[in-house]
């Protein structure tokens, strides 16, 4: 069932506070009061353990064993275990390589079955404030790094590991990926790609970025970054170094708002206070310092939908 979610949108907000202009939101904590509740507590948890170590991990998928009648979905992704082995043919003409065929492809150059695929048209101004590939780029999916990031909070990654894959709107037309695809067990409708378009709108308002949609890439499609504004806004007080890690901020916080909703709370946002968060409302600004999330929360990492 879909999801009905309010318009995503990126902006700046004045705080009340007068030393700290323009903010994002929350936290908490709790403790054990007696040391017979300390006792019971342990025993519990020790219990789920013992439950949670009785439940066998998922397989990985051997791509040598699918077979093309296979409709399995490992991943989630709309796509099926086999085409993400062997590789598609795009409804507009062209291929991309599975998982069989990666050689030294960096991840975003081709599909895996173990883990999340992501297709994005990024429809460009000319000229354009984020180029396909900059020269200080070490990968194509450099636009999409936040969401592409893996994930493990143990070693400091708070991505979504989902690979990001751009291509145009030729090799995807009306945004369906593959019409020759297998369609995953359960699914309907063959899998979309997401778009995102860029603006050079330069309005007096302080939306970034919006998005309209019911939270997966087959939904609406109304994903717009107003770059100009993000650089008029960095240039005002000296930040144009930011620019390309604002535009890759406001990026992954309205594919976060089409691959779940993410930030399952009132309006899809955090209201959260120099949290560092991906998700939260606006971007915190504190005199000529814009301090630019760069993470999602656990929460959000396990509540994404792609189809």
């Amino acid at each position: 069932m879909r999801k009905k979610r309010t318009k995503g949108l990126r902006t700046i907000e004045k705080n009340m506070n007068p030393t700290m202009k323009e903010v994002i939101q929350m936290k908490r904590r709790e403790g054990l009061r007696s040391w017979m509740h300390a006792i019971l507590v342990a025993v519990a948890v020790m219990g789920m353990s013992l439950l949670l170590s009785q439940v066998p991990a998922q397989a990985a998928v051997d791509c040598t064993k699918v077979l093309s009648t296979d409709k399995t979905d490992t991943d989630g992704d709309g796509i099926t275990d086999y085409d993400e082995c062997n590789g598609i043919t795009f409804a507009g003409g062209g291929t991309f390589p599975g998982y069989k065929s990666k050689g030294s492809l960096p991840r975003s150059g081709y599909l895996d079955p173990n883990s999340k695929d992501l297709f994005v048209i990024v429809v460009r101004t000319t000229p354009t404030l984020m180029p396909p590939k900059p020269t200080n780029a070490e990968d194509v999916a450099y636009w999409f790094q936040y969401v592409s990031n893996p994930v493990g909070q143990s070693t400091g990654q708070f991505g979504l590991g989902i690979a990001v894959h751009e291509i145009t709107t030729a090799q995807a037309p009306n945004r369906t990926v593959c019409t020759t695809c297998g369609l995953p067990t359960g699914q309907t409708a063959r899998q979309k790609a997401l778009k995102i378009s860029e603006s050079s709108d330069q309005a007096a308002d302080n939306t970034l970025g919006y998005t309209s949609g019911c939270g997966t890439p087959n939904g609406p499609d109304l994903t717009t970054i107003y770059t100009q504004k993000i650089y008029n806004l960095l240039s005002q007080i000296g930040q144009l170094s930011q620019l390309d890690l604002y535009i890759k901020h406001t990026i992954a916080h309205e594919i976060g708002h089409t691959v779940g909703p993410l930030a399952p709370v009132s309006g899809y946002h955090y209201e959260s206070v120099n949290n560092n968060l991906i998700m939260d409302k606006s971007v915190y600004k504190s005199g000529n310092n814009v301090y630019v999330g760069t993470q999602f929360t656990t929460g959000d990492q396990a509540g994404i939908h792609l189809k």
